[in-house]
């Protein structure tokens, strides 16, 4: 029973506080106090278990190591550079998430409740947080121009900030916990298609669904929008498929109805409104544009070895905000050390997915890597560890018929 608390605990505090409500509520060094005692957790199970040995799928294991190898040799190149400030970076966008992987293979089947159970709680929390703000048009945190203090702004101050004209509902978009709308979106997007690809049951699958789409339609990323919408079609035709003939009739009636009354939403609302009232080169897409030019201002020493500090070097340079994650890594680690060490992030997540319904590992595959060509976020922890506790929340692996 002590140790199903203090599992609660452990995982709650990084589900629910690593992001801007931890920052509003005042906690300094964020990602070392919510992410520690998982950590020591993850450390003392694998250790309890040795979990490499005992019940770690193979591949999923063999990537781990692998990924623990680049880490360990990218801090060795760091630390011989005298660029110390990578350490802490590195242990915890590498060495933190492969403790975790190691430690969440083997779990007990109660703990993977408690996961899930947390998991769900911060999806609708976080759905119904951006739904809020998208009604009063505040964003109860923290808006994008302002990553370092939490306030609270409604929609003349976004104005004024943004210089924008005319404003509207339309082009408000929501952002609850975290740093950005499109990093609200991915991580919604991420955990609709687990909670789709899962084995919970149907009716709370859908309700959860709805509620993450109308989610979705807040927040106002058009990538998001319709990456999100291009996915559920396989989703949806996968859940159709693999229910009881007698739930079929009815699942499809509620299917076509919500979506009917989603899509009605969009053309006769402001729901989701810069779908269809933002110009499609607009200044969000010039600047990922712009950002593809990064090598314009890129030293030698800089391109292979990275900067810490990109984008301030950035902001100050006529590229202004980097918006493509995968230069985001190369700008912040460099070629020598960003490219192996993003290769074996990438390996980690295929060898997990591969042992889930084909279709959903390449459904959530794409939308992982394609929003990454659209925001930064790639180079940051929390989109790793979000997409870890959405994996294992929803694809135990005592659920998954795989050979070990």
């Amino acid at each position: 029973m002590m140790k199903n608390i203090l599992f609660t605990i452990v995982v709650f505090m990084p589900v629910f506080l690593n992001n801007e409500l931890g920052r509003y509520l005042g906690i300094e060094q964020m990602l070392t106090i919510t992410m520690s005692p998982l950590l020591i957790f993850s450390l003392f199970h694998i250790r309890k278990f040795n979990t490499v040995k005992y019940n770690t799928n193979k591949n999923i294991a063999i990537s781990v190591i692998i990924l623990f190898y680049v880490a360990s040799s990218a801090l060795l190149l760091k630390i011989s550079a005298a660029q110390y400030e990578y350490i802490r970076d590195i242990i915890y966008m590498a060495f933190v998430p492969g403790c975790i992987i190691l430690a969440f293979e083997n779990l007990t089947p109660t703990q993977y409740k408690i996961l899930r159970l947390i998991v769900i709680a911060f999806f609708i929390f976080q759905s119904v947080t951006v739904i809020a703000e998208w009604i009063t048009m505040k964003n109860f945190f923290y808006i994008e121009s302002n990553y370092d203090s939490p306030v609270n702004l409604d929609i003349n101050d976004i104005m004024n900030i943004e210089n924008s004209i005319n404003i509207g509902r339309w082009a408000f978009r929501a952002q609850g916990v975290f740093v950005h709308p499109i990093l609200s979106s991915m991580i919604a997007s991420i955990m609709i298609l687990c909670i789709l690809f899962s084995t919970i049951k149907n009716n709370i699958k859908f309700i959860l669904l709805f509620i993450g789409l109308v989610a979705i339609l807040t927040i106002n990323t058009r990538t998001g929008i319709v990456l999100t919408a291009i996915m559920l079609i396989p989703a949806l035709f996968h859940n159709y498929k693999s229910m009881a003939n007698k739930y079929r009739k009815i699942t499809l009636l509620v299917v076509v109805f919500s979506v009917g009354l989603l899509i009605y939403l969009i053309f006769n609302t402001d729901l989701g409104g810069r779908l269809l009232n933002q110009k499609v080169l607009d200044e969000s897409s010039e600047q990922r544009l712009i950002t593809l030019s990064f090598l314009d201002v890129l030293s030698n020493e800089w391109l292979l070895h990275g900067r810490m500090d990109y984008t301030d070097l950035m902001l100050a340079s006529y590229i202004g905000w980097i918006e493509n994650g995968y230069i985001a890594f190369i700008l912040k680690y460099g070629l020598i050390v960003g490219i192996p060490l993003l290769l074996s992030l990438i390996w980690v997540h295929i060898c997990q997915l591969r042992r889930i319904p084909r279709i959903g590992g390449i459904c959530i595959f794409l939308t992982y890597y394609a929003y990454a060509v659209t925001n930064p976020h790639l180079a940051n922890q929390s989109i790793w560890l979000y997409f870890l506790f959405s994996y294992y929340a929803f694809f135990p692996p005592g659920n998954l018929k795989e050979k070990r």
